[in-house]
């Protein structure tokens, strides 16, 4: 029992067994950084705001868009919708291609996400978007989130673009990611894996499996 549970909690990511491939409609160009931009859903949602604007850069990186599963399948989701594919070409909802699209990121974006972690945990450069009015929805009412949330919080350390043109700044070669990256390493030591071999799903069966007796 404790081996086949230590098997069924390894990590694809760290072990290298996951399916590279990308969705047939994602089409990058080798030639340029790749951006993944992947918002939440619900009124803390980036696309209403950031769709149109980020479309305008595929000139310059691919854009390749995951939307959550949220603004895909729920019906008040329609309008940011139909923002994300008027304007994102390169989009999916697929789950399953999620490690072949973070593998192929040079840098990803998103808002007010748990995606942030997940970025963050296989060591991406990490971008959050802001848009007006937006700290006004943190009241654990109008959205999911708060001040206090981890989503919010970690806007204290990472770099958040608030514009274009702050956008482009950051995805440049001029902005230095290593006092980013400095600090994100403790963060993935102390909050994700503090060995970061994709193990600790395994230890945590052991444990489990062992106060089971």
């Amino acid at each position: 029992m404790q081996k086949w549970l230590a098997t069924r909690a390894s990590t694809p990511w760290h072990n290298g067994t996951f399916d590279r491939a990308l969705p047939e409609n994602i089409q990058p160009d080798s030639c340029k950084p790749t951006v993944l931009y992947a918002p939440t859903f619900g009124a803390l949602s980036s696309l209403p705001h950031w769709a149109e604007k980020l479309g305008r850069l595929s000139g310059d990186v691919n854009l390749i868009c995951k939307l959550h599963h949220g603004t895909s399948s729920r019906p008040q989701e329609a309008a940011s919708l139909a923002l994300a594919r008027r304007h994102l070409k390169q989009l999916t909802d697929s789950a399953r291609h999620t490690l072949a699209l973070l593998a192929k990121a040079d840098y990803v974006l998103t808002d007010n996400s748990g995606f942030i972690f997940d970025a963050i945990h296989v060591d991406k450069r990490v971008i959050l978007l802001d848009f007006p009015g937006m700290t006004e929805l943190l009241d654990g009412e109008k959205s999911y989130s708060t001040p206090d949330s981890a989503d919010q919080r970690i806007r204290e350390i990472l770099p958040v673009a608030h514009d274009v043109a702050e956008l482009r700044y950051l995805l440049s070669e001029v902005f230095d990611w290593v006092a980013v990256q400095a600090k994100l390493a403790e963060i993935r030591h102390h909050y994700c894996d503090a060995f970061m071999d994709g193990k600790a799903g395994e230890r945590a069966a052991i444990v489990i499996v062992e106060a089971l007796g």
